[in-house]
């Protein structure tokens, strides 16, 4: 308890922190793309964060009481081995997401420099260098990370928010000087633009509501996990994608850095902006992302924290899209396809740890079957509990099978795109199939569990 250092405050900007990112503001200029009228954004923005919160919550709750991180929580749900799934999967997702926000912290310094030595038309120039400031950011997140928790509070802090408190005041100072641009009438609430935003805004932190006990264990009370997520996250992705939404409605740009190196007013101000735009993304990787990934490295590989996030630190260069994203368009088309489809495989983990800590273990955990390797030990069956990883696997197949019954034609974003193999044509269930992913894994981790007496 002596190590538990998040207090309320603590725990609202960390959520803050790792809300509040360059990406963030995409989803608003997704939401202009798809015609969603600004009502309709902030209501894909509530419920979509709203439920990825509620999901969070319920599996943080273990974290709080004992003080474990994710991998360990999986034991008692996969078995002490087959933990091993669930943990890879998710790691693997936190690896593109370090990627991504590494391009665009990295982007920003980028800016920065460039801008300082009066390199005209910085925004273009930038991603020709970019690589070497993918770099140097890689070396500060280890330097940073180093630190272990305590480190990671005081650098998330302050990130998110002051970066989301500096585009407030440039969406308004643009809106007063913004002219001939439109507002879209909207959608539909029921339409499929609608369920994709839906979709995409949950996917946004379904990432964390798997292993966000690797934080919450570090919280000081359940209350505060609660009140600090539901503010951090739900209010500030709300306050994010509205931003980005006006500002694509105002200067017809993409992405946060080109809006401030041509739109804030002044070196100070643009200066002062790109050190957000970096000092934004950096938080949200050592708080979401990087956790996930090292914990491959520490729980599968038996690493040492140090080495496991100059590992991380490795991967997140080669998976870093700077041999992809060319300039402002495909880095958001990158973003945006692979934000549309992980919640096929996040969702069932969800669903099976959710069910298998309230519904069948009611809260109570075996610490010391937590961390006993073999008999007298979570060993199920030589290391994996049956029950747990075919209701993941089944799970996922059930979303293929929604996904064919809910095409995209009767406005559920079910089949994101489709894969051709000979003269089969199979569907890829991305946005909404998070949702059916949760319902799926703990209805049958349920009935498994009584099926095979894992109990």
């Amino acid at each position: 308890m002596s190590d538990r250092t998040y207090g309320l405050r603590t725990w609202s900007f960390l959520m803050f922190g790792l809300n509040t990112c360059i990406p963030m503001f995409f989803l608003g200029s997704i939401s202009y793309g798809l015609g969603l009228s600004p009502f309709e954004m902030i209501m894909a923005a509530f419920l979509g964060n709203f439920f990825a919160v509620i999901a969070m919550l319920l599996n943080a709750h273990a974290g709080v009481k004992y003080g474990i991180p994710y991998p360990v929580q999986a034991r008692e749900a996969f078995g002490f081995l087959g933990s091993y799934i669930p943990t890879l999967f998710r790691g693997i997702v936190g690896a593109g997401w370090f990627g991504i926000e590494v391009f665009a912290g990295s982007l920003a310094l980028t800016d920065i420099v460039l801008y300082a030595l009066g390199v005209s038309n910085p925004a273009t120039t930038a991603f020709t260098y970019v690589t070497i400031f993918v770099v140097l950011y890689l070396v500060a997140v280890y330097l940073v990370m180093g630190a272990g928790l305590k480190g990671i509070g005081m650098v998330a802090d302050y990130g998110g928010p002051l970066m989301l408190l500096y585009f407030v005041w440039l969406v308004w100072f643009i809106s007063t000087k913004a002219s001939g641009f439109t507002i879209p009438a909207g959608v539909g609430l029921g339409s499929a633009a609608f369920a994709v935003m839906l979709g995409i805004q949950t996917n946004w932190w379904a990432t964390m509501a798997i292993n966000i006990s690797d934080l919450s264990r570090g919280a000081k009370a359940y209350s505060t996990v609660i009140i600090g997520s539901m503010v951090g996250i739900v209010i500030g992705q709300i306050v994010g994608t509205s931003c980005g939404y006006y500002l694509s409605a105002f200067t017809s740009y993409i992405l946060p850095q080109d809006i401030i190196l041509n739109f804030a007013p002044g070196p100070i101000a643009i200066i002062l902006g790109l050190f957000f735009a970096f000092l934004a993304p950096f938080s949200t990787d050592i708080t979401a992302n990087t956790p996930a990934l090292i914990n491959i490295f520490t729980s599968i590989f038996k690493l040492k924290w140090k080495m496991a996030v100059i590992a991380a630190c490795i991967v997140a260069f080669i998976v870093t899209p700077w041999w992809n994203a060319a300039n402002a368009q495909t880095y958001l088309n990158y973003v945006q396809s692979f934000a549309g489809n992980y919640g096929l495989i996040l969702g069932p983990i969800a669903g099976v740890l959710i069910a298998s800590y309230w519904i069948l273990r009611k809260q109570n955990l075996d610490m010391k079957r937590l961390y006993t390797r073999g008999q007298g030990g979570y060993w199920w069956h030589g290391g994996v509990r049956v029950s747990g990883l075919l209701a993941f696997f089944l799970a996922i197949v059930l979303c293929y099978v929604t996904a064919y019954a809910l095409p995209n034609t009767a406005g559920i974003a079910m089949q994101n795109w489709a894969v051709g193999v000979g003269s089969l044509t199979l569907p890829i269930p991305g946005q909404l199939a998070w949702y059916t992913g949760v319902v799926y894994g703990a209805v049958l981790m349920y009935i498994l569990t009584a099926i095979t007496k894992e109990n």
